[in-house]
């Protein structure tokens, strides 16, 4: 399964590089991320005294969708806010995983309308954590 899937990459890239796209970047990003995040453990924010830690810093994810749709049903998989949370939350637990961090502590996510550039944005933040054994 595993040769399959290399070689699927590999005609891809190859493919992109000859129709001169910039695919090929994405799915060498797609693959250097896979697995990142499930290296990285998520604490509820007092939960994460009970262990000695350090604390690496902060990290945030940002959702744009910039503009209405209105014939896309709410429904959509874009347009739920569960799903563009989940996927802000993998990311940060990636980046997380990229600053040296195995625990991660999400704080907060929250959603806006209609500001300058977005119909409907949301923003998630967490703090990262390096988790002695």
């Amino acid at each position: 399964m595993l040769k399959k899937v290399i070689f699927i990459i590999f005609i891809i890239l190859q493919c992109s590089c000859s129709i001169r796209s910039n695919f090929g970047d994405f799915i060498i990003a797609d693959v250097e991320n896979i697995g990142r995040g499930e290296h990285v453990q998520v604490y509820k924010d007092r939960e994460i005294f009970n262990f000695r830690t350090s604390y690496l810093g902060n990290v945030e994810s940002n959702y744009c969708h910039e503009k209405n749709d209105s014939l896309i049903p709410e429904s959509a998989y874009y347009y739920n806010p569960s799903n563009i949370k989940e996927s802000l939350q993998d990311s940060l637990k990636v980046k997380a995983h990229k600053m040296g961090g195995n625990g991660i502590v999400f704080s907060q996510c929250y959603t806006r309308s209609n500001t300058n550039q977005c119909y409907k944005s949301m923003r998630c933040e967490g703090s990262v954590y390096n988790i002695e054994n």
